[in-house]
């Protein structure tokens, strides 16, 4: 997504430069501006690539680099290792199990 949205920017801002000549993008119309590129990168298919590039859904085990030992530091206590309660692994366990 923030890619496109880079891209957007950049051309809603070439053209308020065009259409406004000697006016300054600021804290005044930023703010139009950016919506105006906003609106046209954040679309549904932007945001479901996003949430598969980062392994949410569909669920991928592998993009989530699970930590097995405690944090330097951190003193041994009866819970079993991270993976068990990482808050994560723990929501996906119990999506999967009510579907």
């Amino acid at each position: 997504m923030f890619g496109p949205l880079k891209t957007y920017f950049s051309q809603a801002c070439d053209v308020f430069m065009v259409n406004n000549p000697g006016e300054t993008i600021g804290d005044k119309n930023i703010g139009e501006i950016f919506c105006q590129a906003y609106l046209k990168a954040a679309t549904a298919g932007a945001d479901i690539k996003a949430f598969q590039k980062c392994g949410t859904e569909p669920y991928d085990p592998s993009v989530f680099k699970i930590r097995t030992s405690r944090p330097q530091g951190t003193k041994p206590n009866n819970t079993s290792t991270f993976q068990s309660f990482h808050p994560l692994l723990r929501a996906n366990k119990l999506m999967h199990k009510t579907m």
